[in-house]
């Protein structure tokens, strides 16, 4: 929490405050619960995919409160009660938007701790195998919906497996993950840069960076979270430039040549009405965003461009 403090603002994201979130800089973004079928539909859809971390915890809570001592109940209570308050919250403040994952934090400890007081509520007496056969089961329980995770499992073992003529290739088995070429030409980006300045990185392979000749400000989604005043998201290259500057960032990298992965073709369906309004303006924030960059890319002097990547100089222009 001391950590997530220094760095975006908050205690607990969104429960004890936004910090850092783009909603902060913009009053007109409202991510809270909408009242409607679209919205009712969505969370149904949350929780099927987080059930796997979800039913644990109601087994586990009313478990152990039939079998732990009557002044012990209270605390399974007051746990499941706290867990619920807490997704009660999510859903309200982030609109019902991955439930899952915003809810680790605190459902996850709360399952450890509801197996460590249903073991220790077993009355060891009633026979040596009782204790370890409970044990053992509830391990079981805790772990396999730990593997599970969630539905999307499925679907990434699938797509790790693909055929190539009589060949069967599991994840980056025999297969090249960045082309030799393709590696040079990020090599030849960085270099470009003199050392040790900051550069904003929209590109779509940033792994490729050498993180320790370059401050590097890997940019996931724009306008979802910035330092005050809050980054201008889709108000003119020039002031985001400034921005960035102010902040001692000098250089941008922008994959324009496919748009760093995030097309209109391929999240342009995010926009519809009946999305999530948080991810809806996150993918409206993204395209307004590289926009800007474009924008960038015809002002302000060039320092690099391979087709497909530039690297620009935002204090000097063309």
């Amino acid at each position: 929490m001391a950590a997530l403090y220094q760095s975006s603002g908050t205690f607990l994201y969104p429960i004890l405050g936004r910090g850092f979130h783009g909603s902060v800089y913009d009053p007109s973004i409202n991510y809270f619960l909408r009242f409607d079928l679209y919205s009712l539909l969505r969370i149904i859809s949350e929780f099927i995919v987080g059930l796997p971390l979800f039913v644990p915890l109601l087994i586990l809570a009313v478990f152990g409160f039939f079998i732990t001592r009557p002044e012990e109940r209270r605390i399974f209570m007051v746990i499941t009660l706290s867990v619920c308050f807490g997704l009660l919250s999510l859903i309200f403040l982030s609109g019902g938007i991955s439930l899952y994952y915003y809810s680790l934090p605190f459902v996850l400890p709360a399952v450890v701790l509801f197996v460590v007081l249903a073991i220790q509520g077993v009355d060891w007496r009633e026979g040596p195998g009782t204790g370890k056969s409970l044990g053992l089961l509830i391990i079981a329980l805790i772990f396999g919906s730990y593997l599970q995770k969630d539905v999307f499992l499925m679907n990434s073992l699938k797509n790790e497996i693909n055929i190539d003529g009589d060949k069967i290739k599991i994840g980056l088995l025999n297969s090249e993950l960045v082309p030799p070429a393709e590696q040079k030409n990020y090599r030849a980006l960085q270099l470009a840069l003199p050392p040790d300045v900051g550069v904003l990185s929209r590109l779509d392979r940033d792994f490729l960076w050498d993180f320790k000749r370059n401050p590097v400000y890997v940019i996931d989604i724009p306008g979802g979270a910035s330092l005050p005043p809050g980054m201008p998201v889709g108000k003119g290259g020039e002031k985001l430039a400034d921005y960035l500057l102010a902040r001692d960032i000098r250089y941008v990298a922008y994959s324009y040549g496919n748009e760093a992965g995030f097309t209109e073709e391929i999240f342009g369906s995010m926009l519809r009405p009946h999305v999530n309004p948080l991810a809806r303006t996150q993918v409206q924030h993204t395209f307004d965003f590289q926009k800007d960059l474009s924008e960038i890319g015809k002002t302000k002097k060039i320092i690099y461009d391979d087709g497909k990547n530039f690297v620009a100089d935002l204090l000097n222009v063309k």
